[in-house]
């Protein structure tokens, strides 16, 4: 007598033919090969890589302007020195302007350092570079025969770099110097002043008038 067929559910034996009808279980999904807390791990790390990125691209300009406002503090520091050791120069000179072909050799001995006629801007890519002219209208004139010394411009910052630069405030640094909007500037009677805006490349011309005029 032949044997009944196993009911549907009931695996065949080895080597039988599964009936007609049976339905095998689907094999279990593959494992992931990376676990869900690596996953999660990656993407923070990209989350912070993507937030440094943006934070220094942020903070790059902030630090830029930072130092530049250093240097431009810098160099009106300089210029300050400069306009102080020259009105010692005209004190030992009958209170005359220094000749403006050599108006920095002839302060030399009235710096303590001559590290203070370079433009820290200016020698930042060239530090022989000077970036500072002298008034060339100024050169051994008598102060009695200036009207405005708080007003007239006696060294200013300029385009021209080399050592003793002089003209009649033509090279003024324009655009300014500093991040574009500020030029410094020393005044006959010593002060120096940062200068923004129109006045930045515009120097105070000095009246000078004859020595009857100002005795």
């Amino acid at each position: 007598m032949q044997a009944p067929p196993p009911p549907p559910n009931v695996p065949p034996m080895p080597n039988q033919q599964p009936p007609q009808g049976y339905q095998t279980m689907p094999p279990p999904p593959p494992k992931q090969k990376f676990p869900v807390w690596a996953i999660v791990l990656l993407s923070c790390g990209g989350c912070a890589v993507l937030g440094v990125i943006v934070l220094a691209a942020v903070l790059f300009p902030v630090f830029a302007q930072a130092r530049e406002k250093a240097r431009q503090t810098s160099c009106l520091s300089n210029m300050n020195l400069m306009g102080t050791s020259l009105a010692m120069y005209m004190q030992d000179y009958d209170e005359r302007m220094p000749p403006a072909a050599e108006w920095m050799d002839v302060n030399v001995p009235y710096m303590s350092d001559e590290k203070f006629f370079h433009c820290p801007s200016a020698a930042q890519d060239d530090k022989s570079a000077y970036g500072y002219a002298f008034n060339e209208e100024l050169s051994g004139v008598s102060l009695a025969r200036i009207a405005n010394p708080a007003f007239g411009t006696m060294i200013f910052e300029s385009s021209k770099t080399g050592r003793n630069e002089t003209d009649p405030l033509q090279s003024v640094m324009n655009p300014p110097r500093h991040y574009r909007t500020v030029n410094n500037a020393t005044y006959i009677d010593g002060h120096a002043k940062s200068l923004m805006g129109a006045q930045a490349t515009l120097g105070g011309k000095p009246e000078i008038g004859s020595d009857s005029q100002f005795p």
